[in-house]
């Protein structure tokens, strides 16, 4: 396992326009956004609540000027921009059920919120190449729902997804010693809870590489650790890795869920106890990824 740092990153050459549009990031929205999602909404235990968050969802990408599809037998949401034509595209996707009794504030209404930011800001501020955003649900169900979504595109003649960004909890920050646990598999994680975790596959490698330098030069101040995942261990669990098995480059953003957050899956995981300067950090990341996305590139076969 490599363990990688954004600090120690080269840093890129900045283009000034980033900056300007990372002034229009919001703490307030995601605060919102979040106590709005935090309701339990697992897709069997809760369905009234689940049916009530994605039709949310729809509606808010749908106010925002975006296309809404509902897709699959899993009720995916697959949203993209008016214009698009099935250019490759950066996918940004996001798990949207909760566990059985719990508001699911880190898990997963953290990433939703930090998705729903990042489209509204770049429907103000057209990136050069398109984003898109998909909304999982039966995450529980053994991630079903990406699972279906990556078959689909999978099965599409001429795939589009250029590379995905998947986010699984990103609310939660922890700066003291001893505050971060290692999950199996990934020695040499900081003992300080207060970094954003990256994680990648072989095939993802030059995703991870191109974040950790984007992350240098735009957010210097977000603390950005990036793991590549070893084979067959507990990296291989989560709406990323059926991205994986479809060989589409994806890199998970996420705080490490139960190996920080004390409250993980628990009735107690409740948006007063996420840390929203830590998730605006997060977003100012996203956007600047989304905005400095790279041309076209044509994938190296041993990558995969």
């Amino acid at each position: 396992m490599q363990i990688k740092h954004a600090s120690q990153a080269l840093p890129l050459t900045v283009e000034p326009h980033i900056f300007e549009v990372l002034l229009a990031v919001s703490m307030r929205e995601l605060q919102e956004a979040v106590h709005v999602l935090s309701m339990p909404r697992h897709v069997e235990a809760n369905p009234e609540n689940n049916d009530s968050v994605r039709k949310f969802l729809g509606n808010v990408f749908r106010s925002y000027g975006y296309d809404v599809q509902l897709q699959g037998h899993q009720f995916n949401l697959f949203i993209a921009p008016p214009d698009y034509v099935g250019t490759p595209c950066l996918l940004l996707g996001a798990h949207y059920d909760s566990s059985v009794e719990s508001p699911g504030a880190d898990d997963n209404a953290s990433g939703v919120a930090v998705l729903m930011a990042c489209a509204r800001i770049l429907q103000q501020f057209p990136p050069r190449h398109p984003v898109l955003f998909a909304f999982f649900n039966a995450y529980q169900q053994e991630v079903s729902g990406s699972a279906e979504f990556a078959a689909m595109l999978a099965a599409q003649r001429n795939q589009p997804v250029r590379e995905a960004f998947i986010l699984e909890c990103v609310g939660v920050c922890a700066d003291r010693p001893y505050s971060q646990r290692t999950p199996r598999g990934i020695p040499g994680l900081p003992d300080h809870g207060n970094f954003l975790g990256l994680l990648a596959n072989w095939g993802s490698r030059h995703v991870l590489e191109s974040v950790l330098r984007v992350a240098r030069t735009y957010v210097p101040d977000l603390p950005v650790v990036g793991m590549h995942a070893p084979t067959a261990s507990t990296t291989w669990r989560g709406d990323h890795t059926p991205f994986w098995r479809a060989n589409i480059p994806t890199v998970l953003w996420t705080d490490t869920g139960e190996y920080r957050n004390p409250h993980h899956r628990k009735p107690t995981d409740t948006s007063d106890r996420l840390d929203y300067p830590f998730m605006q950090q997060v977003l100012l990341l996203l956007l600047s990824c989304a905005l400095h996305t790279p041309p076209p590139r044509l994938r190296d076969p041993d990558e995969d």
